[in-house]
């Protein structure tokens, strides 16, 4: 279809722009991985990470102890992937083509976010949605963690959604939408990245305030619903892991809580 008064077809649709973005930006990590990066082990991984892996795999609760200081207790399943990676032999390059893979999974929901601040249907709007996502991306935080362990982003993910899905909450209820499933589903990816990460609770904390809009418009009741989403999702993901620490240690988070705790 032609425009008018530009002669120049019109944006794409919102799904064709979110899959070519995400087409496009996985491509030019990828590239940029495979030039300059190579994967490596940190010293977190020779001392925890595949060990954490091992122990998502076979539990190693009865037969070691302080393994891996600390660290042998931490929520092991995350690094369940790079333990099959390791003990398979699959090469670096392989590795961290997979690891981009599913990192990508953030990048419909930083396309989400840019396009709560521009959602105007031009191809202008287009660019910047798309230079929103490259930025995001372009970090060398970000792009040092497709070369190693780490499985800081992994835990992210669930936040950053869950800041998307919040936005596009507000955006509705704002608009007069009767619609209110984006708010809890907001809370619930907010309980599972703490329950991945604890250390996430720092922006979790933070959410209500996307969401005051519905608590605000809702009351008490609304209030109640997303804490329970975010419980569920937080117990969906540490709640097995927590259970086990709590029999054996006495501590959920074990050691973390022992001063509070013994």
């Amino acid at each position: 279809m032609m425009s008018s008064k530009t002669g120049l077809r019109m944006p794409p649709s919102e799904k064709c722009e979110i899959i070519a973005t995400t087409m496009v930006a996985w491509a030019l990590m990828v590239i940029i991985f495979l030039k300059f990066g190579n994967f490596g082990f940190s010293w977190d991984a020779l001392n925890h990470h595949i060990y954490l892996g091992w122990m998502a795999h076979h539990s190693r609760l009865d037969l070691d102890l302080w393994a891996a200081a600390s660290q042998s207790y931490q929520y092991p399943y995350l690094y369940l992937p790079i333990y099959e990676f390791y003990s398979h032999g699959i090469h670096g390059s392989l590795v961290g083509i997979a690891t981009i893979s599913m990192s990508s999974i953030a990048i419909p929901a930083v396309w989400l976010i840019s396009n709560t601040l521009v959602a105007e249907r031009s191809w202008g709007a287009v660019i910047f949605r798309f230079g929103a996502v490259l930025l995001a991306f372009s970090s060398a935080i970000v792009l040092s963690t497709f070369a190693t362990t780490a499985n800081d982003f992994f835990a992210a993910l669930p936040m950053i959604w869950a800041i998307a899905l919040a936005l596009i909450s507000y955006e509705r209820m704002k608009n007069g939408s009767a619609e209110r499933y984006f708010g809890l589903l907001a809370a619930f990816m907010a309980g599972v990245s703490v329950g991945l990460k604890v250390s996430n609770i720092v922006i979790a904390v933070a959410l209500p305030l996307l969401l005051f809009h519905e608590i605000k418009a809702l009351q008490g009741r609304r209030l109640v619903s997303l804490m329970l989403c975010s419980l569920a999702g937080y117990l969906l993901t540490y709640g097995y892991w927590g259970w086990k620490m709590w029999t054996r240690f006495g501590d959920p988070y074990y050691p973390l809580l022992q001063s509070v705790l013994k």
